[in-house]
């Protein structure tokens, strides 16, 4: 009894037709007698009918890898008319097929149903055309003739190879000969078409799909490609190209790239004609503003892909930096290097914290929710998360830390920026400091910067092996140090991201007019950095004024604050102090195009702020107990520090608990002298 089955991977009801009509021809010709066949009758009645003939019951296998082939119907003919030379009845229903699937890949529906095929116990013969329908590896060829053909009993024939298994002395060398000269054929084609690809992309020729920004322009005069279509370079696209560069300034000047990207759809923004939504996502986006293409500089060959038999698909394998192709192209340049290197070293500094919800509909933008990453704790060593009722608070996010310890956000960024503000105000002694660490653009000025270049191309050039090395250490190790190489990948990419952002800032100071940093101009520099950050610190601001103050309030403050966690003696609650060494120097020297001298920001000293100060009492009681001793009593010490009595009496007793001191009897009549009475 034949057993059903699966739909999937069948004949065609016309493939059917034409393998039954050229079974028939063949056998009309070959000398098989034909009395009684009906194509139409049950399948089990074909089935007696040709057992009682003396046939054999076959099975056909066929498969080509992409649309254009379209080779079944003669990959059939020619298995139905070599099976009718050996006797063998081969019934439609026993064919399966596989149109336009790789032969690399295991799970084909074709293939499983050949698999089912080859279960039923009335099939005595299989046939396909060559070897390497079934697969293109010579082991995995190999195995499931061996395995599924012929430990079943079954007889297995290639018509085009020669191969026949009733040969049993030779099977098995031809299948591996064969096997191996296929799948080295297939890699030799594979480095031919990969050759003829580098070649048109030297030419400046299209060789793949067209980046976001970019725009496809025939050349009529160029040799057609091998389907007979006109060839084309790109070009840029103005439009796109335009809101390209109005996302790369936001994102430079502080906007968190979701922001960029809900934007970017809102706009309606093109989108990678790939995409299966009609809109870019998230991913996308960031791939299209890390795009290096965006400076002109086209590369061919970062990727290859590489066929996994284990895990049944082709997986795109990085590869070395030294052996990817590069062409520089002004003409497609969207972007200057300064712009989008700066944008590269805000998206390497990564996500921010663990705390993922997103920012809810219509809540303003502020300041103290996208400089959170900046704490951190000075014992482990981790940056703070956001937590607390509603996200209002922060603490370290290592939950083991030794010195552990919450602020509110708000309070705490409000403080810094009033430290800011007061260090900012400073203006004479500041600006002193600012005009005569410049350097003036003299000959000795343009020297310093090439100097500096060069330095930083020497790093560039330095993390370019290391991400070398770590590409090609990540493609020999397992899933798990894989991973694990990755992040150690990104982070050196990241760093580098860093180098090129100075170095392209220099080369563009180097290129610009000689220019020396007057004190009227930082003088503006400055005033503009406390209008900004004043308004930021505000619930009114606009958005993208608050994202732009993000990122200033992040450089002054030297991309880092320490927050110090610290026990009041004799209390539990803690008091919170926070430390920072401002950049001012450097920041000011940006925002002015000119370049400082070496080791200048070194001289900055480092500043401490309160984020959670002690009580009143605390921080007088030393002062109390001085003029305690002296003589004074409560009353006279309160009316010269400018507080209650209460604050002294609770400052005396503090100074004593903070000490495990018993606290000492109270002095009569205050410690005052009695009144006489006349």
């Amino acid at each position: 009894m034949v057993q059903v089955l699966p739909e999937s991977g069948a004949a065609s009801p016309e493939l059917m037709a034409f393998a039954t009509q050229c079974w028939t021809e063949a056998a009309a010709t070959g000398g098989i007698d034909l009395t009684g066949f009906d194509p139409k009758a049950p399948l089990e009645e074909r089935i007696l009918w040709a057992r009682g003939r003396g046939l054999s019951l076959g099975a056909v296998y066929t498969r080509y890898s992409t649309p254009k082939q379209r080779s079944t119907r003669d990959q059939v003919r020619s298995c139905v008319e070599f099976a009718v030379a050996r006797k063998v009845f081969v019934s439609p229903e026993f064919i399966s097929m596989d149109e336009g699937k790789s032969g690399r890949k295991a799970r084909r529906d074709g293939l499983l149903r050949l698999r089912a095929t080859l279960q039923q116990p009335c099939i005595e013969v299989f046939l396909t055309f060559m070897l390497s329908r079934l697969f293109r590896t010579a082991h995995q060829c190999y195995r499931f003739v061996d395995e599924e053909i012929v430990e079943r009993g079954i007889r297995a024939i290639c018509v085009a190879d020669g191969i026949d298994t009733f040969d049993k002395s030779a099977w098995k060398f031809l299948v591996s000969i064969k096997g191996a000269i296929d799948e080295a054929q297939i890699e030799t084609t594979a480095e031919q078409v990969r050759n003829a690809q580098i070649g048109l992309f030297r030419e400046g020729f299209l060789t793949g799909a067209l980046p976001v920004g970019f725009r496809r322009r025939i050349v009529p005069e160029a040799r057609l490609t091998n389907r007979g279509l006109p060839r084309a370079v790109a070009e840029v696209a103005p439009e796109a190209a335009g809101l390209i560069r109005q996302h790369l300034a936001w994102l430079a000047d502080g906007m968190p790239i979701t922001e960029g990207w809900r934007r970017w759809v809102t706009a309606g923004g093109p989108c990678d004609p790939r995409a299966t939504g009609g809109r870019m996502g998230l991913e996308s986006y960031r791939r299209m503003i890390s795009s290096e293409k965006l400076i002109g500089v086209w590369k061919f060959g970062q990727k290859r892909s590489s066929w996994s038999s284990k895990r049944d698909y082709t997986r795109q394998v990085i590869q070395p930096e030294s052996a990817v192709k590069v062409a520089r192209h002004e003409h497609l340049r969207i972007v200057d290097d300064e712009l989008f290197f700066k944008v590269q070293e805000r998206l390497g500094r990564g996500t921010r914290g663990r705390h993922k919800t997103q920012r809810k509909t219509g809540k303003p933008v502020m300041l103290w929710d996208l400089v959170t990453d900046l704490f951190h704790c000075p014992h482990c060593q981790h940056r703070f998360q956001q937590t607390g009722g509603d996200g209002h608070s922060m603490a370290c996010a290592d939950d083991l830390c030794s010195h552990p310890g919450m602020v509110r956000r708000r309070e705490a960024v409000h403080a810094i920026l009033v430290k800011l503000g007061e260090i900012l105000i400073q203006d004479h002694e500041l600006i002193d400091r600012i005009t005569s660490c410049a350097i003036t653009r003299d000959g000795q000025g343009d020297e310093e910067i090439r100097k500096q270049i060069s330095e930083e191309l020497r790093q560039v050039e330095k993390l370019g092996r290391k991400i070398d090395l770590l590409v090609e250490m990540a493609s020999d190790a397992t899933t798990g140090d894989q991973e694990e190489q990755k992040v150690k990948i990104r982070l050196a990419r990241q760093e580098r991201a860093t180098h090129q952002a100075r170095m392209a800032q220099l080369q563009a100071q180097e290129k610009a007019d000689r220019k020396v940093l007057t004190a009227e101009e930082a003088h503006a520099i400055l005033a503009d950095f406390r209008s900004l950050l004043a308004k930021a610190g505000s619930a009114e601001a606009e958005p993208d004024a608050v994202y732009k103050a993000a990122e200033i309030f992040r450089s002054l403050v030297g991309g880092k604050i320490l927050v110090y966690f610290e026990k009041r003696p004799g209390r539990k609650r803690t008091v919170a102090r926070a430390t920072f060494r401002p950049q001012l120097l450097r920041v000011v020297a940006e925002r002015a195009g000119v370049s400082v001298q070496p080791g200048a920001n070194d001289e900055s000293p480092e500043v401490s702020v309160w984020l959670r100060e002690p009580p009143t009492s605390d921080q007088v009681a030393d002062e109390v107990k001085r003029l305690w001793d002296d003589g004074q009593g409560y009353r006279a010490i309160a009316q010269k520090l400018g507080v209650s009595d209460q604050i002294v009496w609770t400052a005396f007793r503090r100074w004593h608990e903070m000490r495990n001191l018993s606290l000492p009897a109270r002095r009569y009549n205050n410690g005052q002298r009695r009144k006489h009475v006349a």
